[in-house]
């Protein structure tokens, strides 16, 4: 009885203990929590289609994939089946992931060799470590991906394993929720079997403990051929655009920016294998993955205004493995070192220089990471809601238009949006071989009934198109002769970026002009 009192005593001490760092995430999400970033109505639009047209595409007739997260497109699609808000679904369902993945990174560190008072350090630091908070209720896959990811990968780490048909169901879905799943997945298993051949196990064993990973490979060949097959494209046309945009300056990408904001965490767990034991593989694999997976993506897509351009999207979903092996280094490091008490109060030291580390540091911080994240959308909002309903309510479901933001105004939009980037159209990235100009002639030439673009009246007087495409199309003699300023909207609440809404000439205009 009194072996058990004292386990429910513990189990008490470290729920407490983990209300903290989930109390700092609530309330951060509380605060986030009206915004919803602009890119995640893309992937609404994609459901709608699906649910109405049975046609899972940005466009309802035409097959384009703008996505690069299918599990939570089918989430939203299931919303709207039902008639749930698949806004305020996604966002809920987000916040849920998030406080789940705090809870993983916790069993990560443990199952890592981490005793209980630093496993729960592993969930706290997670808490104050990066965007989650924001990233949880913005309305985008990244807290699910992150839950997939580190409750499989927790899994993975277990010395006997029980169910591994869960592991390779988690696997799948975390997978087919960002298109570099994949690749962590794979890190992920190859990390954990690596662990266990390290402890002993022959290949025979390993393989037999691993059959379940044939299922996994297969379940997901057989969706990239559907997709391939339905799409007609190796990959989704985000990766085409960035391609375009020449992504690959190693210096300046998410993976080395990643490295110079997070280096003391990412030190600390490195040395996991030797402080705490070999079963800090899968997670160390799966952050070493990650980085050399994003090494060829620049920070500077889009000249950094955009959310692709925000680095803490792409890493907060490998942050509970990170947080849980840096936990498991300190525990391990106290355990050698436990006759010593100058050297544990070194380890406890260096885990309060980490924990102060991700507090003090800009691009890590999730308080100062809100007041970034939050401003963008909102000026998003201010000008794309009332810019989309003003062209849904003219132009309907028979329009179309040409935009450059085609998250928001694409799903309150019903008609065909052009995009103006090629985010959301291979034609740019592949017809045209990255031509900026050939491909705007093209969209003029489908006659859209209006054109939706970015202005600037801050920096330029007289104000000017923010963006090089706008910067183009404005100048096109086909523009030109075809289209007149109809409304403008965030003029006052978004300066920088408000929306100027071009129709197409009429008689009256051409009269006017004579």
């Amino acid at each position: 009885m009194s072996g058990m009192g004292a386990t429910r005593g513990a189990g008490g001490r470290i729920a407490a203990a983990l209300a903290l760092p989930v109390a700092l995430t609530v309330a951060l999400m509380a605060e986030a929590w009206p915004v919803t970033v602009d890119d995640a109505f893309i992937s609404l639009r994609h459901a709608r289609h699906w649910v109405a047209h049975g046609n899972p595409s940005f466009d309802a007739v035409e097959r384009i994939e703008a996505y690069s997260n299918f599990t939570w497109v089918a989430l939203g699609a299931g919303a709207i089946a039902v008639g749930v808000d698949p806004t305020g679904f996604l966002k809920a369902l987000g916040a849920l992931c998030a406080l789940a993945s705090i809870a993983f990174a916790f069993g990560i560190a443990r199952r890592a060799g981490a005793d209980a008072v630093f496993a729960t350090y592993a969930a706290a630091l997670l808490a104050v470590s990066s965007g989650l908070a924001f990233w949880a209720v913005s309305g985008m896959e990244t807290p699910l991906f992150a839950l997939l990811l580190s409750a499989g990968v927790w899994r993975a780490m277990d010395p006997t394993p029980r169910s591994p048909w869960l592991t390779a169901t988690l696997f799948l879905l975390a997978s087919l929720s960002r298109l570099e799943g994949p690749v962590l997945v794979a890190a992920a298993i190859l990390g954990a079997a690596a662990s266990r051949w390290r402890e002993g196990e022959s290949p025979g064993e390993l393989l037999r403990a691993h059959t379940w990973v044939g299922a996994l490979a297969l379940g997901y060949v057989l969706h990239f051929a559907w997709r391939w097959h339905y799409y007609g494209h190796f990959f989704p046309s985000p990766i085409y655009f960035k391609r375009v945009l020449d992504a690959g300056d190693v210096g300046a990408s998410y993976g080395a920016t990643f490295l110079a904001t997070s280096f003391p965490l990412i030190a600390l767990a490195a040395l996991a294998p030797w402080l705490a034991g070999r079963r800090s593989g899968a997670p160390l694999a799966v952050v070493a993955a990650s980085i050399a997976v994003f090494a060829t993506a620049r920070q500077e897509v889009l000249e950094g205004v955009s959310t692709m351009a925000w680095l803490d999207r792409y890493f907060v979903p490998v942050l509970p493995c990170l947080a849980g092996a840096a936990a498991a280094s300190l525990s391990g490091a106290r355990e050698r070192f436990a006759t010593s008490p100058p050297r544990r109060s070194a380890v406890a030291l260096t885990a309060a220089m980490v924990f102060v580390w991700q507090l003090a540091n800009p691009a890590a911080n999730p308080a100062r990471l809100l007041v970034r994240t939050t401003g963008y959308p909102e000026a998003v909002a201010v000008r794309g809601a009332p810019s989309a309903a003003y062209l849904e309510a003219k132009y309907g479901a028979d329009g179309t238009i040409i935009a450059g933001d085609v998250g928001r105004v694409g799903w309150v939009f019903t008609g065909r949006v052009l995009d103006l980037y090629g985010l959301a159209s291979y034609e740019r990235t592949l017809a045209y071989d990255g031509a900026l100009e050939p491909y705007l002639d093209a969209l003029l030439a489908r006659e859209p009934d209006a054109v939706q673009l970015c202005f600037d009246a801050v920096s330029h007087d007289p104000p000017r198109p923010c963006q090089p495409a706008e910067l183009v199309i404005v100048e096109r003699p086909a523009f030109r002769a075809r289209y007149v300023v109809d409304a403008e909207f965030g003029r006052e609440a978004a300066p920088r970026a408000y929306h100027v809404l071009y129709r197409k000439r009429t008689a009256a205009d051409a009269d006017l002009t004579d």
